[in-house]
């Protein structure tokens, strides 16, 4: 449940650390969709987990679950400075 919260705790400060703006608006719909998908993956996983009993597989599917989703997240942070450092660029170009 540690390792849980840590993940969960990571990805909502990744969510709320986005800097969304026009420009990337679809980027960032993209991401989150995928990121949406995995949530939902992870909630049934949760249910095998409740239904099934503990088991090393489920467990290690649900923390590879939280591990994607926050890689995800810091990709998509990268990739937003990138267009943002671009877009910063073309309109010093533009002036």
């Amino acid at each position: 449940n540690t390792i849980e919260n840590y993940y969960v705790n990571s990805i909502n400060l990744a969510i709320s650390e986005l800097d969304l703006n026009n420009e990337n608006k679809d980027v960032v719909d993209e991401y989150l969709i995928k990121i949406a998908e995995l949530t939902n993956e992870y909630k049934s996983l949760t249910q095998e987990l409740n239904t099934k009993g503990v088991n090393d597989v489920t467990i290690n599917a649900l923390i590879s679950n939280l591990q994607l989703r926050l890689q995800l997240l810091q990709r998509l942070q990268k990739q937003l400075k990138k267009l943002n450092t671009l877009n910063t660029k073309q309109n010093e170009t533009h002036v």
